[in-house]
């Protein structure tokens, strides 16, 4: 009887060992993040369904914090991306195009690194990015393009960093256009650096720069064009170099009176101011159009030894058509003592 009793209790004893393993084992499947999807793939999320089941469908039974591949979003019925708050990495792309109702980012919020490019393009109900508020690397391009409800870019406030995707003939770091009632950049302010063209283009309400003031050097172009209210480009003082694909520094359609934020750049690839009908004063850009050489360590060549790509006098016939004592070269020499 003793014996019986004792093998009894034994048994009873594995069962719930191994009940508690069980219950180890599934706590384990569920409750420690994992990788999702695998290198060179995307993940394509078309409805808010497949949102909600994100975890479910890609997690194998756990939750998934990093995608090996690029993640796509884009659905007219998508509203709500709180069912991805636990992702924290996406080592390519991430693209959230054409999603009618969607308002806010808020659910990626616990996103800290994209090893390829973000393109927030069409979503036209889309007014903040806050939700990106922990995102503080982009391996390659920033691109925000057609979103005519933007406000602000104040959610990339901790981005400090964006390399740039390369598609011959273009090179680019950063792209903020066609954005009509985006008002300031200021989430920009991280970045120090820009290794290829910097677009700021048809942005309608954008009043200034600020969000650039962290800059230092741009790879390739600074385009700063029809961004018909912008009056003030003073975040662009602490630019000391910009390269060259097209156009070096190009400011077009604008409402600036003045060029003096460009005063410390001290090498350019070229340079275009046009159509900035109230830009009356140029003496800002006056040390890069006359012929001394004042980047180091130098020497230049050509008439305008500090624009790298300027050969010939001919060259330099892109300031025009903006207000008296702006309209040429010559008039900006005038102004030299």
């Amino acid at each position: 009887m003793f014996t019986k009793i004792n093998v009894s209790r034994r048994s009873a004893s594995l069962a719930r060992g191994c009940a508690f393993l069980l219950a180890c084992f599934a706590f384990v499947q569920t409750s420690f993040a994992i990788d999702c999807g695998f290198e060179g793939s995307s993940i394509r999320l078309t409805t808010q369904a497949e949102v909600n089941d994100f975890h479910a469908t890609h997690g194998a039974g756990g939750t998934c914090d990093r995608l090996l591949g690029g993640l796509n979003i884009s659905g007219q019925d998508i509203s709500d991306l709180t069912p991805l708050e636990p992702i924290t990495e996406i080592q390519s792309v991430l693209i959230l195009e054409g999603n009618d109702v969607l308002t806010n980012l808020n659910g990626l919020s616990g996103l800290v690194a994209i090893g390829m490019s973000l393109d927030i393009v069409e979503n036209s109900a889309l007014e903040t990015m806050d939700g990106l508020s922990s995102l503080a690397d982009i391996g390659y391009s920033l691109r925000i393009r057609g979103n005519p409800a933007l406000l602000n870019l104040d959610g990339l406030s901790s981005l400090a960093s964006v390399g740039y995707t390369l598609l011959e003939p273009l090179c680019e770091s950063i792209v903020i256009r066609d954005n009509p009632s985006l008002v300031n950049i200021n989430g920009l302010s991280g970045i120090s650096r820009a290794e290829c063209d910097i677009s700021i283009e048809t942005n309608q309400a954008l009043e200034n720069l600020d969000g650039l003031s962290g800059l230092v050097s741009i790879g390739g172009d600074l385009a700063i064009y029809e961004n018909t209210s912008l009056a003030d480009i003073s975040g662009l003082s602490g630019v000391k170099e910009v390269g060259y694909s097209f156009v070096g520094i190009g400011i077009a359609d604008s409402l600036i009176s003045n060029v003096d934020a460009l005063s410390s750049v001290e090498k350019a690839g070229d340079l275009s101011l046009f159509n900035n009908t109230l830009l009356s004063d140029c003496s800002g850009v006056l040390t890069l159009v006359d012929t001394v050489d004042d980047y180091e360590p130098g020497p230049g060549s050509g008439p305008a030894p500090d624009l790298e790509w300027v050969t010939n006098f001919w060259d330099l016939d892109s300031i025009w058509d903006n207000a008296p004592g702006c309209n040429s070269v010559d008039e900006v020499l005038a102004v030299e003592p």
